[in-house]
């Protein structure tokens, strides 16, 4: 948790990979490709840093989007605390209180979602997330809505 609090400035060694993936992630701005939802995985074991990266990658590109969000993940999450969770941050409406949602199923949450996100450029960040099967299920409510949206994910899962 401590590094999501840290200021940009007082992070050391993290220069050169923040400004190769800004490039990456802004390469051809303005042209057709750089519409497509781009989806970027930071691999590698504990404590190198990938988090710190992904924070810096957020603060640095949240003000050019609608909508953005920062979620962490746990070693088993409930995938639909998690979907709530993104729900919840980008400012849903529906998602702002807590009636109601014990009983709103997974599909439902997936859908409204998608519906939300339709228009939007946005931002989300996926940390730390520990199996294949929740990056499944949270691909399916992340919309290539041609807007230049971005999904980073962290892992320390390799394909």
């Amino acid at each position: 948790m401590s590094v999501l609090y840290k200021r940009a400035d007082s992070l050391v060694g993290i220069s050169d990979a923040r400004d190769e993936l800004i490039r990456r992630l802004t390469e051809g701005d303005g042209d057709v490709h750089s519409r497509q939802l781009k989806i970027v995985s930071l691999v590698g074991p504990a404590g190198v840093g990938k988090t710190t990266l992904a924070k810096v990658l957020y603060d640095n590109f949240r003000p050019s989007f609608h909508c953005t969000a920062f979620v962490p993940f746990s070693p088993t999450p409930s995938m639909k605390k998690v979907l709530l969770s993104i729900c919840k941050v980008l400012g849903i409406t529906e998602y702002q209180d807590d009636m109601h949602k014990a009983s709103w199923g997974q599909t439902k949450i997936i859908n409204d979602l998608q519906n939300f996100l339709q228009n939007k450029r946005y931002l989300i960040i996926l940390d730390d997330i520990w199996e294949t099967k929740s990056w499944t299920t949270i691909k399916q409510a992340l919309v290539n809505n041609n807007h230049g949206s971005i999904i980073v994910t962290t892992t320390r899962m390799q394909a």
